[in-house]
């Protein structure tokens, strides 16, 4: 091959390359901005695939309750008829008590035993109920001048400090008494009852009755009523 030919193939080559190298740096480099977008369409397709991170439960607290016991009710009242189903009964303290009792029953239970006031012997009463009124019927026994007078108490149940009183209205002889005798006794016997039965009235001593707080009393004719708390 002559030199002019061997001069013409390798410019030819020459040529061949420079005009092949701007493809290759096109199609072999990518460009910045093309770069750029692969990123960006890479990181929102990572984005969209990676899981969302699950929401951590909100913990809430529940207040605790403390049961409250249902407060208990307070006892049935007792209502007993007469004292012996008082005496029978076992009410528990502090419940309340109702009792009627008689005239009948009021004059087995009360006794005085022989009471002496003031130089005179007080026997026990015959006691009736009427509409407010108790009224008990003495016998009592003076000893000077020697007489025995039928006297006559009338009052209305007092009750003081949880206790039950007779609070004396009036105080008469009966109408047997003679006239001397009612004259010279009258005044004796109203004095003595009166002062034996102070301020709060005549006790009236009912066993009964001494575990019970009373509250309050009522007449009717032939019954006392009375209401209390157990002790």
């Amino acid at each position: 091959m002559s030199a002019a030919r061997l001069r013409t193939v390798y410019l030819g080559l020459l040529l061949l390359i420079l005009a092949g190298a701007p493809a290759c740096a096109v199609v072999g480099t990518p460009t910045p901005a093309a770069t750029g977008e692969a990123q960006g369409v890479l990181a929102t397709r990572t984005a969209a695939a990676a899981p969302s991170p699950a929401a951590s439960p909100t913990l809430t607290r529940t207040p605790t309750r403390t049961a409250t016991p249902a407060p208990s009710g307070s006892p049935t009242p007792l209502v007993a008829r007469g004292l012996a189903a008082l005496a029978a009964a076992t009410p528990r303290a502090g419940q309340r008590v109702s009792v009627a009792i008689t005239a009948e029953e009021l004059n087995e239970a009360f006794t005085l035993e022989g009471l002496a006031v003031q130089g005179a012997i007080v026997g026990d009463p015959a006691i009736t109920l009427e509409q407010d009124a108790i009224v008990a019927r003495f016998p009592v026994t003076v000893t000077s001048p020697a007489m025995t007078l039928d006297v006559i108490v009338r009052g209305a149940p007092n009750v003081v400090d949880g206790a039950l009183y007779v609070k004396v209205d009036s105080v008469g002889l009966g109408e047997g008494t003679g006239f001397l005798a009612r004259l010279v006794a009258q005044p004796m016997v109203d004095s003595a009852i009166r002062e034996y039965s102070g301020e709060s009235g005549i006790p009236v001593p009912v066993g009964a009755l001494q575990n019970l707080q009373i509250t309050s009393a009522t007449v009717s004719p032939g019954l006392l009523t009375i209401e209390g708390v157990a002790k």
